[in-house]
């Protein structure tokens, strides 16, 4: 049962000027469940999961670069038994508009203006119809990353960052199909591809503002109808990004140099909604 603040402050939630910056509030046990450090894997059960073993990745190019395939080839090298499949820009529009029809296809191609908002909105696209697991493709893998999540229980598996911005990221995700986070995930996504409002960034409008916005608004729900059982939260699992170590470390590739290729050295054009 939730208490008569908490209910409030989720009644309210949709008036708040600054509505992402009430995560860090709710990023407690008490509304979601959430491993806050890595601890020892030693003498811990692994548990067999429903996830498809199957390992997505996204690139633009048709071709990835060099850097980047040697990333793709020590993906495919510590993941013995996962179907990485690659992606690019083309054929993950391809993949919209044959399973998800015209109208997403065309926010795709139009109004995802940066390579990373059409890998914001495809990945969850594909996880939504096949379940898997989606990683970023600038990692240095060194274990499998099934490491990562191979010990818990849950439906969909994603990771959080704390202080500022606090988010749930996007950068790693686990499900299985028909996930009702992934699914939240894309019409919170087409919501602001299409409303009239401005967004600050790539981040805010398709990345994990959009995400954490998503999981907000159902955990919302789930505290104003206090229905524990019948929530789409109850197979959500966040845990802290320090759990990305079990598996691989953050590269910093060449085409982060550029703003074609860094969503943080993009200029953000103020009204999508025109475009």
């Amino acid at each position: 049962m939730f208490t008569k603040e908490e209910k409030e402050k989720a009644q309210y939630f949709k008036f708040s000027l600054h509505p992402l910056e009430e995560l860090e509030y709710f990023l407690k046990p008490r509304f979601l469940s959430v491993i806050d450090q890595d601890t020892s894997l030693n003498n811990t059960k692994i548990l067999q999961t429903m996830i498809p073993k199957q390992i997505l990745l996204f690139w633009h190019d048709a071709i990835p670069s060099g850097e980047v395939q040697k990333s793709i080839d020590k993906i495919r090298q510590y993941n013995d038994g996962y179907q990485v499949i690659l992606f690019n820009e083309q054929s993950a529009g391809e993949f919209i508009q044959r399973h998800y029809g015209q109208d997403l296809y065309r926010l795709y191609e139009r109004r995802c203006v940066h390579p990373s908002m059409k890998s914001d909105l495809f990945r969850m696209c594909y996880l939504a119809l096949n379940g898997g697991v989606y990683v970023d493709i600038d990692i240095n893998c060194h274990h499998s990353l099934k490491e990562i999540f191979n010990t818990y229980s849950f439906d969909c598996f994603l990771f959080f960052s704390r202080g500022k911005p606090c988010c749930i990221d996007n950068d790693f995700i686990v499900c299985q199909p028909n996930n009702p986070i992934i699914l939240a995930s894309i019409e919170k996504i087409r919501e602001n591809l299409t409303i009239e409002r401005s967004f600050s960034s790539v981040w805010e409008c398709t990345g994990p503002g959009a995400v954490s916005m998503a999981v907000l608004e159902l955990l919302m729900q789930k505290i104003l109808s206090d229905n524990e059982e019948k929530s789409p939260l109850g197979g959500l699992l966040l845990g802290c990004h320090d759990l990305a170590k079990r598996a691989y470390g953050h590269v910093e590739m060449e085409y982060k140099k550029t703003a074609a290729g860094n969503w943080r050295s993009f200029h953000f054009p103020r009204q999508l909604c025109q475009l």
